[in-house]
């Protein structure tokens, strides 16, 4: 730079030498040519002596690692459970999330060793079907491997990847010993009383190759209703330890199959059986309302006013008022609808006759149970 600097002033001196000797036509093509110059060189000098910045690399973010890993053994196939992270390694929300590799390790059963080192390989690439731009949810998500045989020992693990292909820290491991599971439970039914549906079994003695078995670890029961299969998790919340199972379905009046699972454990895995044969369970509700109390009747000028207290069930749907004249065998009903309110006037009235009125409460069911009939009133119309 400073060679630079040099050569410049150098070649101003020899310009303004050069023009003090020239005539003054001479003189001007060079003070043109002077400033040109200058200007390029100044140019050269303020662009050339700048400092350049350090190359800067782009900064990628891992998503955080698979939690809830979760394996559930059956004869068809080991499920593999777990839910997507919902944050990257920086504590931002992950809204690229793209898929997932799922890898596997097998050695046989025997040589199963839990701190030996795993050979995984990969065995699938989940693509991830959620909402793009969005945080994922809170949804299990699934995968059936169905390449499998009784005797391994196998150990799962899964790591994620964004859109950029970016990939997260592995997952922790599952393990699992695959062997034989137990044949399914025997003798199911069920039964109810009130609400509640109670499912009885019988236990076991086999695994499905014949071998008998001392102990299960318990049982898992499935619920469905007659448009549906059977859910992925059980009604339990907890390993049924019992021969029977109390339930109450959400619903009345729908028919419910019920199934139940054989449970083995072979150290910390546990191993499900296949569905046992179903049994089946009407579901209605035969339970009425409950009997309207205090019903008085009042006579007016327009006619008779019949009043009660108004129900309290969450199924209640309305009343049904009932009329007769002092001799006669049977009611007759008043209402052609249900009765919303806890009042009724009723018009068709005689002076000077006499009747008997009673009244009954009727539920949402698909029956439409209706209550007792309340206690009746006797009154005779006579209004001044």
């Amino acid at each position: 730079m400073e060679r630079l600097r040099g050569l410049l002033e150098n070649n101003i001196s020899e310009k303004n030498h050069a023009t003090r000797n020239t005539q003054p036509a001479t003189s001007s093509f060079f003070d043109g040519f002077q400033k040109t110059t200058i200007a390029f060189f100044a140019v050269l000098l303020f662009f050339g002596c700048g400092k350049k910045a350090d190359p800067v690399l782009p900064v990628y973010v891992a998503p955080k690692p698979v939690k809830n890993l979760t394996a559930v053994i059956r004869p068809e196939s080991i499920v593999l459970l777990w839910k997507a992270p919902k944050k990257n390694t920086n504590d931002s929300p992950l809204v690229d999330l793209d898929g997932f590799r799922i890898f596997r390790s097998e050695i046989p059963i025997e040589k199963a060793c839990l701190k030996c080192p795993r050979d995984f390989i990969q065995i699938f690439d989940y693509d991830y079907s959620g909402a793009r731009g969005k945080v994922p949810g809170r949804e299990w998500l699934f995968y059936f491997d169905r390449s499998f045989k009784f005797g391994s020992f196998f150990t799962y693990k899964i790591v994620c990847y964004t859109e950029k292909g970016i990939q997260s820290p592995a997952s922790s491991f599952v393990d699992v010993y695959c062997e034989q599971p137990c044949v399914p439970p025997s003798g199911v039914s069920a039964k109810k009383n009130n609400r509640i549906v109670t499912v009885q079994w019988q236990a076991p003695k086999l695994l499905v190759d014949g071998t008998p078995v001392e102990e299960v670890e318990g049982f898992n029961v499935y619920r469905r209703t007659k448009e549906a299969a059977y859910d992925f998790f059980p009604v339990n919340k907890e390993i049924i330890k019992d021969l029977f199972f109390e339930d109450i379905p959400e619903k009345d009046d729908a028919v419910y199959f019920y199934s139940v699972r054989t449970l083995r454990r072979v150290k910390d895995t546990l191993i499900e059986s296949a569905l046992s044969e179903e049994t089946e369970m009407s579901y209605m509700d035969i339970t009425p309302a409950g009997v309207p109390q205090a019903l008085t009747a009042i006579p007016t000028e327009k006619g008779i006013v019949l009043k009660w207290i108004q129900n309290v069930e969450e199924d209640f749907a309305g009343f049904n008022l009932y009329r007769k004249k002092p001799g006669e065998d049977r009611f007759v009903r008043l209402n052609e609808k249900l009765i919303k309110d806890n009042s009724w006037l009723d018009k068709t009235v005689k002076i000077r006759r006499s009747y008997i009125y009673g009244v009954t409460s009727v539920d949402r069911s698909v029956r439409g149970n209706e209550s007792k009939m309340s206690e009746t009133v006797k009154v005779k119309y006579i209004f001044k």
